[in-house]
């Protein structure tokens, strides 16, 4: 059959940003050692990459959502810090990783608050005009 997911959005904003309004139910983790404490925890594994996820409940797969600010920044860097850190761990046992399902809000929660209120605690807030589309795969061009 199919499993369960169970959610756990991290909201890696500042503290001022996350107390002025966040999707109700995430936790706070404004730095890389936040986040990893989090994890730890979530998994129940003692350190991040240690191995097997302990007190693994049946059917229930783990989905971490990153959460930031215009979603341009801190999220993705998050993420590819945590991904660096367990594809690290798991080089000999390849492609098996201790936080398989992460992903990261599109447009982050500016844009998430508009259409999703109901799960937010924040204010009414007047539409805010869409962002451009984002090519997550564009290669990025250095300057000279």
């Amino acid at each position: 059959g199919t499993g369960v997911f169970e959610t756990n959005v991290l909201d890696v904003r500042f503290t001022h940003e996350f107390r002025a309004g966040h999707v109700i139910g995430s936790s706070l983790c404004p730095d890389p050692i936040a986040v990893q404490r989090y994890l730890i925890e979530a998994l129940c594994c003692g350190k991040l990459g240690a191995g097997p996820v302990a007190k693994k409940k049946p059917n229930r797969q783990k989905v971490f959502v990153f959460v930031c600010d215009r979603g341009a920044d801190k999220s993705p860097q998050i993420w590819r810090h945590v991904r660096s850190l367990d594809r690290k761990t798991h080089i000999a046992s390849y492609p098996h990783l201790s936080v398989p399902t992460m992903c990261v809000l599109v447009r982050a929660f500016a844009c998430f608050v508009q259409t999703r209120q109901c799960v937010c605690t924040v204010p009414p807030v007047p539409p805010v005009p869409p962002l451009p589309p984002m090519d997550w795969a564009m290669p990025i061009v250095g300057t000279t």
